[in-house]
Formats: structure tokens, sequence, C-alpha cells
């Protein structure tokens, strides 16, 4: 061989390292998916209620929640205290769009977090309350 044809090949022995080299690292870093948005809202895009709700809640005593609504919806209310026990209670909405709830901490409820899960018009939202035996 000449020092012309080395000089060729060893020019595409080194482009041909180099391609392998980057095709190798090209293919060891991850890739990025492209995403395309969807109509479908997610569950996180749902409106929130606004709703009342006491910062702890005493046994033996009565407990006031509220939630906005429109004027004669219907809005339901689960309460699950730390004992498991369920209420489920339904009211409708005023003329103020206020639907509220009232009842009284029994003590087989027991103390600790209580779940209260409001329902208006198919949408759920789950807030909690703390129970204790006195403040």
């Amino acid at each position: 061989m000449d020092v012309k044809s080395r000089k060729i090949f060893g020019l595409i022995f080194i482009i041909s390292i180099l391609l392998m080299i980057f095709t190798f690292l090209s293919n060891s870093f991850p890739t990025r998916i492209s995403t395309t948005k969807t109509s479908t809202p997610s569950p996180t895009s749902q409106p929130k209620f606004e709703v009342t709700i006491p910062s702890k809640g005493l046994l033996k005593n009565y407990v006031t929640v509220s939630v906005k609504a429109e004027s004669g919806t219907i809005c339901n209310l689960i309460f699950i205290p730390a004992s498991g026990e369920m209420l489920n209670m339904d009211t409708i909405a005023d003329k103020n769009g206020d639907c509220v709830w009232r009842w009284k901490l029994e003590e087989s409820y027991g103390r600790g977090s209580a779940r209260l899960i409001f329902t208006i018009e198919e949408m759920s939202q789950t807030h909690f309350l703390q129970i204790l035996p006195e403040f």
C-alpha cells in the first residue's frame, strides 16, 4: 500500500471508530419519550369544594361541618372515625348554597383521625378531623 492509500484507510478507520463510540454513547443514555396531552381531565383537576371544618373535635360534644353548593343540590357526607364506624348523612343546600351537618361525637368513635368524605354531584373530596378526649 502506498502512503496515500494508508492515509485514506487510516481516516476511514478513525471515522468508523468515532461512529461506533457515538452510537454506543447515544444508546446508553435514557431517551426522552414524547408525550401528548389529552382532553381527559386528571383526578387532581377536579374543582375544590369550599369546606368549613373545625380544627379538632371533642368527644361527647357536637361538631358542625359545611360545604358550599348550588341551592337545592343534594350533598352527602360520610363520617368515618378511628373506630371504623360509619355515618352516612345527606342534606340539601339551602337558599344560600350551604350544606350543613351537625352531630354528636360519641365516645364509641374513639379519639384519633376521622375521615370526612364530602360528595356533591358525583364528585368527592376527603378531609380529616382530629377527635380528642379533651382540649
